[in-house]
């Protein structure tokens, strides 16, 4: 096993330099009764878990894929992503939000089916989706939130372990949020209500360019919201957005 960054060394080049912080919160939450936090220099932040022949071989290739395709979201320049290019974005989004998951100790609700896949066959494993945010905030440079949760089938019980995991991750302007389940998911599940206005799809692919940011963006105030409380639906955001200029 060999040691895998979170957020790749390649972002410290690309990240705007205007950010009040410039650490990251890294935040593992789910439905039992303890709560895991970290916060580590980005430069620091990684995971043990990742074999050395992944770390070396399509998780380094993938790196290389998406770094052009990002860049400029990252530094808040509009973009448009095409069928391709919202896979490889997708696929890394997905990488990433694994990464953290191995990143804490416990039980980690991502099927072990998906780690599978996604080295077999470096796409998106079935089940998940991928929305993607605008950020015109000065204070986070990046974050990572973490979540498990139990999703019930109409008539079913409670599952004992949580079944779906959430990851919201930033880095820079850019923003993303993985959903991941073992259950099978609507092929594009429905959003809270405060996302649909500022978030798309880029998976499931929907037949479509994605423009990017698909709507206004949000501010410092609301990136954590999202993260924390989107799932729920009770995130409720302010009309001060703006595109990135």
């Amino acid at each position: 096993m060999t040691a895998e960054h979170i957020w790749p060394q390649w972002l410290e080049d690309v990240i705007p330099r205007y950010y009040a912080r410039t650490d990251h919160h890294v935040t593992a939450w789910n439905m039992a009764p303890r709560t895991q936090r970290a916060t580590k220099n980005r430069a620091i932040a990684t995971t043990k878990r990742v074999c050395g022949p992944c770390n070396s071989g399509w998780m380094s290739q993938l790196e290389q894929a998406v770094k052009p395709l990002i860049v400029g979201p990252i530094a808040g320049r509009p973009a448009t992503f095409d069928a391709a290019a919202q896979t490889t974005i997708a696929t890394w989004a997905i990488k990433t939000a694994m990464t953290l998951g191995l990143s804490f100790p416990g039980e980690n609700p991502i099927p072990s089916e998906h780690y599978r896949l996604m080295a077999a066959q470096q796409q998106p494993p079935p089940n998940t989706t991928v929305l993607t945010i605008g950020y015109t905030g000065r204070e986070y440079s990046h974050i990572g939130v973490w979540k498990a949760l139990s999703m019930v089938r109409a008539g079913e019980d409670k599952p004992d372990l949580p079944n779906t995991y959430v990851t919201t991750i930033s880095a820079g302007h850019f923003v993303f949020q993985v959903l991941g389940s073992t259950i099978e998911l609507p092929e594009l599940p429905k959003r809270a209500t405060a996302l649909r206005a500022v978030s798309d799809y880029i998976w499931p692919l929907q037949g479509k360019p994605i423009q990017w940011p698909p709507g206004p963006t949000i501010g410092d105030e609301h990136l954590l919201a999202i993260a924390y409380t989107a799932v729920t639906g009770t995130y409720k955001p302010t009309p001060d957005y703006a595109r990135p200029s």
